[in-house]
């Protein structure tokens, strides 16, 4: 699906507007899931993640990959996820050694019409994320 380069929904819509606004306020750079990169004025995006479907630890792995090789160590960043995604990414980052700081004003909007069933409802969301969660604190 990702391959398709379908236009970015409503909810990495309202995420990037999140990031063109973080960034304009402080210039930080923004390495984003390209599904939000895709809605963010080109030019402001440092690093995009790969052009398809996979976890959370995959993604951040590609955001630290990518600091080290422009030799940029990340050891905090603002951490941009929906609301209710924050707190499994931000046990993400910690196991990587960086540390998260939610942004203000987070999304927590939903999009019936999304292609991914986790993101369409917080009923969806919720069942997802709490599995995920599990998954990981048992893998400790």
């Amino acid at each position: 699906e990702a391959e398709l380069r379908r236009r970015p929904g409503k909810n990495n819509t309202e995420l990037a507007k999140i990031a063109e606004a973080v960034y304009a306020n402080r210039g930080l750079p923004l390495f984003l899931q390209f599904e939000i990169a895709d809605a963010v004025t080109k030019s402001l995006v440092m690093f995009s993640s790969s052009r398809k479907d996979q976890s959370t630890s995959k993604v951040a792995a590609e955001f630290i990959k990518h600091s080290k090789d422009i030799k940029v160590n990340i050891c905090s960043v603002l951490l941009l996820a929906h609301r209710h995604h924050y707190e499994r990414c931000r046990i993400v980052l910690k196991r990587m050694g960086v540390q998260s700081v939610p942004i203000l004003n987070s999304y927590g909007g939903y999009d019936e019409n999304e292609a991914q069933p986790r993101v369409m409802s917080a009923e969806e969301n919720i069942v997802n994320d709490f599995a995920s969660m599990a998954g990981m604190l048992v893998a400790k």
